[in-house]
């Protein structure tokens, strides 16, 4: 059998050039991206436990909202407005009590008075006391909605949107000063490093 070896040559270096491209590709299906986003070790997805509570912080890219807003209603309408101008980025903040029979706005409290005055702070005052840290400069929350409560989560969920920073970096600080948390606050850490591109 004669092999022509200018086909060959021809065919090594079309498949060498096809793996050298994949490989240079960071481009995901969507199954693949939404596990990469919701990963802990990628950085986009931050937990701590600080003062009875665990406050789980998940970083929202543009392409992961969209994937949300296909495939479920659970996106507020004004997250859905507003993500289309790219002027905001938004995280997804649960808190839940390590109390397991009490949920946050029951957790700590000792009367009906207290449990209003708690579910009114989150409905409506908590957005002031939660902000970004990005390159030694305070990004405030300027979009916030509280989740209604759902039987089938531990905690309470708040979607918040915070301005583009103007000197922008690679890691962001959510900063958490609450009284109801304690006296110090609550720091969390989200990398944005080397985010993948979903494929479309």
């Amino acid at each position: 059998m004669k092999i022509n070896c200018n086909y060959l040559l021809v065919a090594t270096t079309g498949l060498c050039l096809a793996l050298v491209l994949s490989a240079c590709s960071d481009k995901i299906d969507s199954e693949h991206y939404r596990k990469w986003v919701q990963d802990y070790e990628n950085g986009l997805h931050a937990k701590r436990v600080y003062g009875g509570y665990t406050f789980d912080i998940q970083y929202m890219p543009e392409d992961y909202l969209r994937l949300q807003r296909n495939e479920s209603n659970t996106t507020p309408s004004s997250v859905k407005k507003r993500t289309r101008d790219n002027s905001l980025q938004y995280y997804k903040l649960t808190i839940s009590s390590e109390n397991k029979d009490k949920e946050l706005i029951s957790s700590a409290v000792n009367n009906v008075k207290e449990k209003q005055r708690r579910l009114y702070y989150f409905s409506y005052s908590f957005q002031n006391d939660i902000y970004l840290e990005v390159n030694k400069t305070k990004v405030p929350c300027v979009l916030y909605h509280f989740e209604k409560a759902s039987g089938l989560m531990p905690g309470r969920t708040f979607l918040l949107g915070f301005e583009e920073e103007i000197t922008p970096g690679k890691d962001a600080v959510v900063v958490i000063e609450s009284s109801v948390f304690g006296s110090l606050p609550i720091k969390i850490r989200i990398s944005k490093d080397n985010i993948p591109t979903l494929q479309l």
